[in-house]
């Protein structure tokens, strides 16, 4: 019968999550890998090329024996050594792998695992690190490109950007001049002449055109204009 995951030689038996664990901040994709939330021993310096110098991860305070925990689901796809320190390296949907050290695993590759399941112990003396134990974690896409894994713990912002006036202060348009300020010598101008503008006339109707003489020949008749005498 095959091992289940979390047991076996060399693999802890994972302890229960501590409150909170996998309650990412409202909009934000990732949790803290660390809870109570940690603080921040180095933050992310990304290299100036894959084989540069820099700091692919944070490093995060902890305390020896702590759990460590996923940041999001997904899939274990190694829990073991790398020289002298273990890693656990976690696939997630999103297209991103997140990388836990140095820590005693409590998970085999292979492994689901949803927000806050306990990946392992945190073990001390992280090199690099002043403090007694520290998480280093790390997070890359593709090969190659290592990104900062505090900006996973941020909401997402949505700005808006202001709409541009399509009507400008000063340009006449086919919808005439723009408004003069209520209460300005322009503005009650332009009232007295609407007015003006508004007032009844009385309409009378147009004089009609002298009548042609019955049987006349003149070219104003014959062209339909008034007859002159």
């Amino acid at each position: 019968m095959p091992p289940t995951p979390g047991t076996g030689p060399g693999v802890l038996q994972a302890p229960p999550p501590p409150e909170g664990a996998g309650v990412a901040a409202p909009g934000a994709r990732y949790a803290w890998p660390l809870l109570p939330v940690p603080t921040i021993a180095t933050r992310f310096r990304a290299p100036p090329h894959p084989y540069g110098r820099g700091h692919r991860g944070v490093d995060l305070v902890g305390t020896a024996g702590r759990p460590v925990l996923a940041a999001r689901a997904g899939t274990v796809v190694f829990a073991g050594r790398i020289g002298a320190r273990s890693v656990v390296s976690v696939d997630h949907d999103d297209g991103l792998r997140t990388t836990y050290e140095p820590l005693q695993p409590a998970v085999r590759p292979g492994s689901v695992v949803r927000a806050g399941d306990v990946l392992g112990l945190l073990e001390p003396g992280h090199p690099g690190c002043a403090a007694a134990a520290c998480l280093h974690w790390g997070v890359r896409r593709g090969p190659h490109e290592y990104l900062d894994p505090l900006v996973l713990l941020r909401p997402l912002e949505v700005r808006l950007l202001p709409v541009p006036d399509p009507w400008p202060a000063g340009i006449v348009t086919a919808r005439g001049p723009p408004a003069a300020a209520p209460g300005t010598r322009a503005a009650r101008a332009r009232t007295v002449r609407g007015a003006r503008r508004t007032q009844s006339v009385p309409l009378t109707p147009p004089r009609a055109p002298p009548a042609c003489r019955a049987g006349a020949r003149r070219a104003g008749c014959a062209a339909g204009t008034p007859a002159t005498r």
